[in-house]
C-alpha cells in the first residue's frame, strides 16, 4: 500500500514538475545561469533523467528495505553497465540524426535507470507478490491531468515570452506560468479524485 502511494505521489507531484521544468527550460536556465541555448537544450531532457533516477531509487530502496542487498547491487550494476555500453553509440547516433549529442548520454542514463527499476519491480512482483493494480487503475486519470497541464503551458507560450535574456525578468514569467498551470492542474486532479492520496498520507501520519 505504501509503495503504491509513493508511486502515485511521484505521478502527482514529480512528473508535472519535470514537465514544467522541461517546457520552460530556457527561462529556468536563464534565471540561474544566464542566457545559454545549449544549456537550456541539455536541461530540457535532463530533468526526465532525474525523474527516472528518482523512480529507480524508490524501487531499488524497497528491495533494500527487505534486506535484499545482493539484488540491490545487481540492479544498480546492471543499470550502470547498460548505461556505459549505450553511452557512446547513442551519442554517435544523435550526431548522425543532427540531434544534440548530449541527448545520447542522457537517454543512455535513462535506459540504465529504467532497466534497473524494471528488474527490481519484477522481483518485487514475482517473489513478494507486490500488487500495482491500484496504481495502474489511476494511470489514465494522471495521463489526462498531464496532457491538460502540458496544453495549458503550450497555450501560455503563445502569449507569454520565454526567450528573454534578462535573469530577473524570468521570475515573474515563471510565476505566471506556475500559478496558472499548476492552479489548473490542481483543479483537474481534484475533479479526477487524484488528490485523495495526499489526504490518505496525512491521515496515516
Amino acid at each position: 500500500d505504501k509503495f503504491n502511494k509513493t508511486i502515485q505521489c511521484i505521478f502527482l507531484v514529480i512528473v508535472p514538475a519535470a514537465i514544467f521544468l522541461s517546457l520552460l527550460s530556457s527561462s529556468v536556465w536563464t534565471l540561474f545561469y544566464g542566457k545559454n541555448d545549449y544549456g537550456a537544450h541539455v536541461y530540457k531532457l535532463f530533468v526526465f533523467g532525474g525523474l527516472l533516477g528518482g523512480f529507480n531509487s524508490v524501487v531499488v530502496n524497497t528491495l533494500q528495505g527487505l534486506n535484499k542487498y545482493k539484488l540491490v547491487i545487481f540492479c544498480v550494476l546492471t543499470g550502470l553497465l547498460l548505461n556505459t555500453i549505450l553511452d557512446v553509440p547513442l551519442m554517435l547516433l544523435m550526431n548522425k540524426l543532427n540531434i544534440e549529442v548530449c541527448y545520447g548520454a542522457i537517454i543512455a542514463a535513462m535506459i540504465g535507470y529504467g532497466l534497473s527499476a524494471l528488474i527490481a519491480l519484477i522481483v518485487l512482483i514475482k517473489k513478494y507478490n507486490l500488487s500495482l493494480l491500484d496504481t495502474f487503475r489511476k494511470i489514465p486519470s494522471y495521463l489526462i491531468a498531464w496532457i491538460i497541464f502540458t496544453i495549458v503551458i503550450l497555450v501560455l507560450k503563445l502569449f507569454v515570452p520565454t526567450d528573454l535574456s534578462g535573469r530577473i525578468i524570468q521570475l515573474p514569467i515563471l510565476l505566471i506560468y506556475g500559478v496558472i498551470s499548476f492552479g489548473i492542474y490542481l483543479v483537474i486532479n481534484y475533479l479526477l479524485g487524484n488528490l485523495k492520496i495526499l489526504k490518505e498520507i496525512r491521515r496515516e501520519k
